[in-house]
């Protein structure tokens, strides 16, 4: 008998506590306002009223599951969809208050247009959408985009049509306006709908708010970039030759042609030859770098090699890499990998088909998100050409400086990081977040596959193996056999540093050097006095690679500025 009394007094209690939590939330007073746009969706904002009896945790107030930048008091929440509600919480925003708190919830419907199966145009626009408490007093507003004689018909979920005799309501111009005159239930739901003219919603795209196409176009594109990858680009295996030296006859500047198919890094095959005494490289404390001939180049170079180093001076003695012929040089030297043909087998593919095709991932998730976000015909289709456009551009780069981030282009980090910023900053404004990552996860998986693309011979795996190997070498060397090659070779750590720079391990091969102190190269005249540690050396380096590309990447963007004032003039 004890055991059944302490049973019941639980029960009680349980009940108790039950019937206070459930009676610790009421809404006074909820007021709709909406206006509807032509192109069919609505702006809402809910003034809500609640009273709380104690402290709130897990408060959630409903709005219409497909509901979007949803924002209370002016914030971005957080939210969950149950049972096609989104239930947007409150408490974090609200705090640890009690008594009459007021708040608003905004947000945007999409699609409160449509047509039904008799051909005829209908407005639905959920008000309520199941708050678990009572509400004393609704008030509702609905703006429309042009006068109506129409009236309204309200749906509730406890008393379906007959919900209208607890309404009072009227329709003034282009607003339907009303208040409730019963006390509504808890969980109620309230839909209103009006069959309007014809002409009120000319601009409505509710066929073409569905994003879901753009997200199967996505995965189709990104499926032909994987198969074309597969069929014409691919290059495996990645195996590994251990060597010590740079393979004989290839500058720093082509051993990303070897790696990556890619074109000459005129900087880099600069400083090859600058160790091989055909020039000397000068910078200055301005940030110049000035190029200074010391002998022509003869037969002991390939002919590739001959052309090129022709091109850059001509029949000057001095070149400044700041100049437009300059700039013109290195873009013209990047456009394809000369020199290295018999690497390429003759079915290779073309990495611009792979890259075309990867870019479609971008366009079309641009594509999704303008949907998702534009508020009116002209609207949306601004911004589908708009962000489409950006989408396939940030595709086009992201693939590229991905397949680069392990060579010199540390510059290229930085804009890669600003464009997936970006693209993360509007899928999170939009709610867009699982489109965005795929999107921004494909373009960065086509860019790891574009720096393995094309399709080589025999000597051109083996050559991709002996680089691998290099880099390898360059990364791990050991500290104590260092010092033992600076003693017998000064000049080692200049000979390799640029290759150290194209493979992408400068830093990690000048931290190999440590403290030790490196006399000045004869071939490089900077404003720093020697001697220097590798690492300060490395840094010179790279930043005398960076001044001699700085004028080629603006290249572009003068060359359209130029046309564009051809054009006007």
């Amino acid at each position: 008998m004890r055991r059944i009394g302490v049973l019941l007094a639980a029960a009680v209690l349980v009940l108790t506590l039950a019937f206070s939590v459930s009676g610790a939330v009421a809404a006074p007073k909820i007021s709709f306002f909406a206006t509807v746009s032509q192109d069919g969706s609505a702006q809402v904002t809910q003034s809500v009223t609640l009273r709380l009896d104690q402290v709130a945790q897990d408060l959630y107030y409903p709005v219409p599951g497909e509901a979007t930048n949803v924002t209370v008091n002016g914030s971005m929440v957080s939210s969950r969809v149950v049972d096609n509600v989104r239930q947007v919480r409150l408490d974090r925003v609200l705090g640890k208050i009690t008594g009459e708190v007021s708040f608003s919830v905004s947000y945007r419907l999409h699609d409160v247009v449509h047509t039904n199966d008799a051909g005829v145009q209908e407005l639905r626009l959920p008000m309520l959408s199941g708050f678990e408490s009572t509400v004393s007093l609704l008030e509702f507003s609905v703006t429309l985009p042009g006068s109506t004689q129409a009236l309204p018909a309200f749906f509730s979920g406890y008393h379906q049509q007959s919900i209208e005799k607890d309404l009072s309501y009227k329709v003034e111009g282009a607003t339907v306006s009303g208040t409730s005159l019963t006390e509504l239930k808890d969980h109620e739901t309230l839909t209103l709908l009006l069959i309007p003219e014809e002409a009120m919603f000319p601009q409505s795209l509710a066929d073409t708010r569905d994003w879901s196409f753009g997200a199967m176009a996505m995965g189709i594109c990104g499926l032909l970039a994987l198969i074309y990858w597969l069929l014409m680009l691919r290059h495996l295996p990645w195996r590994r030759e251990d060597i010590t030296d740079p393979p004989e006859g290839l500058t720093a500047g082509e051993l990303g042609c070897v790696m990556h198919m890619q074109g000459i890094q005129l900087a880099l095959t600069v400083y090859t030859w600058a160790q091989l005494g055909y020039l000397q490289v000068q910078l200055d404390r301005k940030g110049q770098v000035i190029l200074h001939k010391r002998m022509d180049m003869g037969n002991e170079r390939k002919e590739s090699e001959r052309k090129l180093f022709g091109k850059l001076f001509g029949k000057q003695s001095t070149v400044h890499t700041g100049s437009s012929r300059y700039a013109a040089l290195t873009a013209a030297a990047k456009k394809k990998p000369a020199g290295i043909r018999e690497h390429i087998h003759k079915r290779s593919g073309n990495a611009a088909v792979f890259r075309a095709l990867a870019s479609g991932i971008g366009l079309f998730g641009g594509v999704c998100i303008a949907i998702s976000v534009s508020g009116g015909a002209v609207l949306q289709i601004f911004l589908i050409l708009l962000l489409g456009a950006l989408g396939g551009i940030s595709g086009w780069l992201l693939q590229l400086w991905a397949a680069n981030l392990r060579r010199d282009c540390r510059h290229r980090l930085y804009l890669c990081g600003g464009i997936l910023a970006f693209w993360l900053l509007l899928g999170a404004v939009s709610g867009m977040w699982v489109v965005t990552l795929w999107m921004l996860a494909g373009l960065l998986a086509a860019g790891v596959l574009l720096a393995w693309a094309g399709r080589r011979t025999q000597e051109g795996v083996q050559e991709a193996a002996r680089l691998r190997g290099l880099r390898r070498y360059l990364r791990t060397l050991d500290k104590a056999q260092v010092q033992r090659i600076c003693q017998t070779d000064p000049e080692y750590f200049f000979r390799l540093a640029p290759c150290a720079i194209a493979l992408g391990v400068g830093e990690a091969f000048a931290g190999r050097f440590g403290g030790i102190r490196l006399e000045s190269c004869g071939c490089l005249i900077t404003p720093k006095e020697s001697p220097l540690t590798a690492k300060e050396w490395m840094k010179l380096l790279q930043y005398g690679v960076d001044a001699m590309n700085r004028r080629a990447r603006r290249l572009p963007l003068e060359q359209l500025l130029g046309l564009l004032y051809s054009l006007r003039r």
